[in-house]
Parts: C-alpha cells; structure tokens; sequence
C-alpha cells in the first residue's frame, strides 16, 4: 500500500515535471520568437537610419557648397567693390580736406 502511495506520488511528481518541462519548452520558443522579432525590428530601424543618414549627409554637402558659393561670391563682389570705389573714396576725401584749408573761419 505504501509503495503505491509512493508510487502514485512519484507519478504525480513525474506528470507535473513533464508539464513543466513542456510549458518551460514553450516559453522558450515563445521567447525565440520575441528574440527574433526583436532583431528583425532591429535590424529596420539600423537600415532605415542608415538611409535617412544618408539623405541628410547629401543635403548637409550641397549646404555646405551653397555657403561656400554665396560666400564666394558676396565677397568677391565686395572686394570687387572695394577696388572699384577706394580711389573714390581716397579722391573725396582729398577735395574735403583741400576745400576745407581754402576756406577760412573767423
């Protein structure tokens, strides 16, 4: 009577490892499949980033050239400017100065 008392508890202990051990077998897939849509999801954002990188490195470069031409060409223009009315300038104040001597103050 014993022996199948332990006998019985030794079956019982024996189902609820096997159930156990099925149940512990499915969240490990379960978890397989989450490892694996989390890698996939993953590995989408990582390609997306790259491409959005990408677009926003070539728009950076064309920028940069854009400033760089504006840059060019403003003081190109200015020097430009510069060169052209200097002689001007040095000239104006010349005739400032000399009218300036010519006239006399009581």
């Amino acid at each position: 009577m014993i022996s199948l008392i332990l006998g019985a508890i030794a079956l019982g202990t024996a189902t609820f490892g096997a159930v156990k051990g099925a149940e512990s077998v499915g969240n490990m897939n379960e978890a397989k499949e989450i490892g694996e849509r989390a890698k996939n999801c993953h590995l989408y954002a990582v390609n997306e980033l790259k491409a959005d990188w990408e677009v926003t490195n070539k728009f950076a470069e064309e920028y940069g050239q854009l400033q760089l031409d504006v840059m060019r060409s403003t003081i190109g223009r200015f020097v430009d400017f510069i060169e052209r009315n200097i002689g001007k300038a040095k000239q104006s104040e010349k005739e400032f100065l000399e009218g300036s001597k010519s006239s006399t103050f009581c």
